[in-house]
C-alpha cells in the first residue's frame, strides 16, 4: 500500500529528509482553510526530497481562487498530483493537461449522494482518479464511482466554517494563528468529543483501513486531525 505524509504549511517548512523517510509521497496545502497556501520554496523542497509532491486544495473565495490558480501554474512541474475540493478550481484543474487529481473529503461527501451516471460523468471528465476517504461508506462510494481510494485514519471529518474560531472573525485574511494548534471541544449533548483544527472540526476515527484502500494517509506524531 501507497504511503503519503501528510504536513500542514507550517510543518511543510520545516521537515527534512529525515522526516520523509519511509514514505512514498508528500502531501501539503489544506482541505478545508484557504489560507494554507504553501510557499513555493517550501514545495520546492518537498517535492526535491519525496520525488512526489501532492498538494491538498480547500473550498475557496473568488478571491483565494486566483492565489491557488497562480501556485498550481507556476510549481506545475513540481504537482504529483491535487486534492481537489472546490468544484470551480476542479474547473481549472481541467485545463492543465495531464495532471493527476483526486477528489478531496468535502468533495467525496457530494459526489457520494449524486445520481452516479452524472458523477461519474463529472469524474471522467475532471480526470479525477481516486477519492480521500475517513469512512468506510466514503471509501465504498469511491470503489463505486471507478476511483483508487486514499484512507485517512486517526480523525473522521465532520464540518467545515467559514468563521475563524482562533480569531473571532468571517475575514478572509488571518494571521494564521490556529498553526499547531488543535482544540478539544467537549458538550454532555454531542455524545463525542469535537477536535477543531484550523477551520475544521473532527472526530476520533476508530475504523481500520478498508481492504479497498491502495493509499493511506499519515500525519507526524503528535499532529492534529488537519
Amino acid at each position: 500500500m501507497e504511503k503519503v505524509l501528510l504536513l500542514s504549511p507550517w510543518q511543510a517548512e520545516q521537515a527534512g529528509p529525515k522526516a520523509l523517510a519511509g514514505f512514498d509521497a508528500v502531501m501539503t496545502g489544506s482541505e478545508f482553510c484557504q489560507n494554507e497556501l504553501p510557499s513555493a520554496k517550501a514545495a520546492a523542497a518537498l517535492a526535491g526530497a519525496a520525488g512526489n509532491f501532492i498538494l491538498a486544495t480547500p473550498l475557496m473565495t473568488d478571491k483565494a481562487l486566483g492565489g491557488w490558480e497562480r501556485f498550481v501554474r507556476k510549481n506545475r512541474s513540481l504537482l504529483a498530483e491535487v486534492v481537489v475540493n472546490d468544484w470551480g478550481f476542479a474547473g481549472f484543474l481541467r485545463t492543465q493537461r495531464g495532471l493527476k487529481i483526486s477528489a478531496g473529503r468535502l468533495m467525496m461527501r457530494e459526489l457520494a449522494l449524486l445520481a452516479p451516471a452524472w458523477a461519474k460523468d463529472f469524474i471522467r471528465r475532471h480526470n479525477i482518479l481516486r477519492g480521500e476517504a475517513d469512512r468506510p461508506d466514503l471509501a465504498e462510494a469511491a470503489k463505486r464511482l471507478g476511483l483508487g481510494v486514499s484512507w485517512h485514519g486517526g480523525y473522521v471529518f465532520r464540518a467545515v466554517t467559514t468563521y475563524c474560531p482562533f480569531e473571532n472573525h468571517f475575514r478572509a485574511a488571518c494571521a494564521l494563528s490556529c498553526a499547531g494548534r488543535t482544540l478539544k471541544l467537549t458538550n454532555r449533548q454531542l455524545g463525542q468529543d469535537l477536535f477543531l483544527a484550523a477551520n475544521a472540526y473532527f472526530s476520533k476515527q476508530t475504523k481500520k483501513v478498508p481492504a479497498s484502500a491502495a493509499r493511506q494517509v499519515f500525519r507526524p506524531a503528535g499532529s492534529g486531525p488537519a
